[in-house]
């Protein structure tokens, strides 16, 4: 159908056929300024405009005569058509129609990484076609990453594949980065039966797998597309090595011993003090509390009612790349433009305890509690994670932590009697960050300050649906005026901040109390 006939307008008076002749006779300096208007012609947050069902057929038609940069784009904007919410199989078909001519622009110019990524992000969308595209990829020169995505994303979700069905949750930013050998899956088990999932909830998480991976393709090629550089990580910088702690976890110690740690340490029941009997951690607050903590070897356990729920894949394919790609995608930093380094520069110039313990949240791998382990010393930092292995881990990497099993919304300790609180990686992680900041109120002195790494919504609408494609419920995203706003609100003065893509990492100091 020619362009003039496509009469659909959007709210700002563009029509498609307005947009697309202008995205078509665009110079190569102006292509992605004209790629938007087209986007938003067709598209919009995940569904379709009425203007794509008739729109699809002329992209379709120039897709294969279109100059490199230009295909790319198409084919972000075509793959964006066919996984859209509510998509007609009609529309869709069309779209599968450049399944063979993709595969051959792959075998042509797959040295391309931009076209390369733009390409397998839209035939990943077609799994009825799953043997001519994995048969096509065979001879092609893919990386071991954008293999098994592809592969993966190309599966149908199918509860009788027991494999398959341990592997959910088990695939981003490739299944590859996971490296688990099959044989070794049956004895570990999986999310699907630790999370209880019926069968219809497995298929959603095989499915929403699969779009992750997609998302990974898609704001690689967008962020290619743009021009820009997509500079690798320095993998040394991610290490997974943990020696276990010689010394036995020794609760006298810490919960009866001369420290600041030690005169902090509360019941998180009764908010009671806590001495050491025989080998378990008694509140002796009053007669009505009698909670009793086990300690094990490793750490304290004041949460030994919830179940501990821990793949030991996750560390090492964290290492391998997990939090890499995290950030590529969500902190849209495909440039490393935020290197560990800097992180590491910015909480040694900007964290600043104020007197009394350092506390550090989901510490993940255990970077930045190693790294303020060598500047604080052991001896003043608590670790608190719901994942005793996790625990275990991290005191392998800096001995003579404290490490205690808690929830981050119920810490076990005394009103502002902390110096500060790492929550570094646990932010976007966190389920109820009202009930958090709440927490950090409480605890920190006057003066203590927290940490944490948060994200902003991209810029443009594709990155912002490419960023919420991972698997995380839990995921926010904050304009930096809002988010500071809101700790202003909540007792806090941002004493530090800096932006690095839509990364952001702040120090937020404690600074009065709320009326």
């Amino acid at each position: 159908m020619p362009t003039s006939e496509m009469e659909s307008v959007i709210g700002d008076g563009i029509s498609f056929a307005e947009s697309f002749n202008a995205f078509n006779a665009a110079s190569p300096s102006g292509l992605v300024g004209a790629f938007w208007p087209l986007l938003e012609s067709l598209w919009t947050d995940g569904t379709v405009r009425p203007a794509a069902y008739d729109a699809v057929a002329g992209l379709v038609s120039a897709f294969p005569a279109a100059d490199g940069r230009r295909q790319a784009l198409t084919a972000l904007l075509l793959g964006l058509i066919a996984e859209a919410e509510g998509v007609d199989a009609a529309t869709r078909n069309r779209i599968r129609g450049t399944v063979p001519g993709a595969l051959e622009l792959l075998a042509k110019h797959g040295d391309d990484e931009m076209l390369r990524s733009a390409l397998l992000y839209l035939v990943e969308h077609f799994p009825e076609d799953a043997d001519q595209t994995l048969a096509a990829a065979k001879g092609l020169n893919l990386t071991a990453e954008e293999a098994s995505r592809l592969e993966r994303s190309l599966s149908v979700p199918d509860v009788a594949d027991k494999e398959g069905v341990l592997r959910v949750g088990r695939t981003f930013p490739a299944p590859t980065v996971w490296d688990i050998p099959a044989d070794e899956l049956p004895g570990v088990g999986g999310w699907a039966s630790w999370l209880d999932l019926d069968e219809e909830k497995i298929k959603l998480v095989w499915v929403m797998d699969a779009d992750s991976l997609r998302a990974v393709d898609g704001g690689r090629a967008l962020w290619l597309a743009q021009e820009r550089e997509l500079a690798p990580y320095d993998p040394a910088r991610t290490p997974t090595v943990s020696v276990p702690d010689p010394a036995r976890f020794d609760v006298a110690a810490v919960v009866g011993g001369a420290t600041p740690l030690a005169a902090a340490m509360r019941c998180p029941t009764c908010q009671g003090p806590i001495t050491a009997v025989g080998s378990d951690a008694a509140c002796a607050a009053c007669e009505a509390c009698e909670k009793t903590y086990p300690v094990g070897e490793e750490y304290l356990d004041f949460i030994p009612e919830v179940d501990d729920i821990y793949d030991p894949f996750v560390l090492p394919a964290y290492g391998r790349g997990i939090r890499e790609a995290f950030l590529r995608l969500v902190g849209e930093n495909w440039g490393a433009a935020l290197t560990l380094d800097q992180e590491d520069a910015f909480l040694r110039e900007h964290f600043v305890p104020a007197e009394g313990p350092i506390i550090d949240i989901g510490p993940d791998n255990g970077k930045t509690t190693k790294l303020f382990a060598e500047m604080f010393g052991a001896d003043r930092i608590a670790l608190v994670d719901q994942s005793g292995p996790m625990l275990r881990f991290v005191r392998g990497r800096a001995h003579g932590l404290t490490a205690l099993r808690a929830m981050c919304y119920d810490m076990p300790f005394a009103d502002h009697s902390v110096g500060a609180v790492n929550c570094w990686n646990v932010w976007q992680g966190a389920s109820d960050k009202p009930s958090l900041i709440t927490e950090m109120r409480r605890v920190l002195r006057p003066g203590g300050v927290f940490t944490f790494l948060a994200y902003r919504p991209s810029p443009n609408p594709v990155g912002r649906y490419f960023q919420q494609k991972l698997n995380i419920k839990t995921l926010d995203l904050y304009e930096p005026e809002a988010l500071r706003a809101a700790l202003d609100a909540d007792g806090f003065d941002v004493s530090a901040y800096a932006e690095h893509g839509s990364g952001l990492m702040l120090v937020a100091a404690r600074a009065r109390e709320l009326d």
